[in-house]
């Protein structure tokens, strides 16, 4: 099995980007809101083809959050 990553970058705005990768389906968004639930709310979800696939594949999502204030 493929160990599961999540990638944040936090620009200089202040926006947050989460990457996922090796986390199949769903999963992957439960697993950043999980991460940043306190710290940030999604904006917007960019689902690549991997979100659909049931395989052990590598997976790669954007994720944008803005910082709660």
């Amino acid at each position: 099995m493929t160990e599961g990553k999540i990638e944040i970058k936090i620009d200089e705005k202040g926006e947050i980007e989460a990457e996922t990768r090796g986390i199949l389906g769903p999963k992957c968004l439960e697993e950043v809101n999980k991460l940043l639930e306190d710290l940030a709310a999604v904006t917007s979800v960019n689902k690549t083809d991997e979100y659909y696939m049931k395989s052990e594949v590598n997976t790669k999502n954007n994720v944008k959050q803005e910082v709660k204030k």
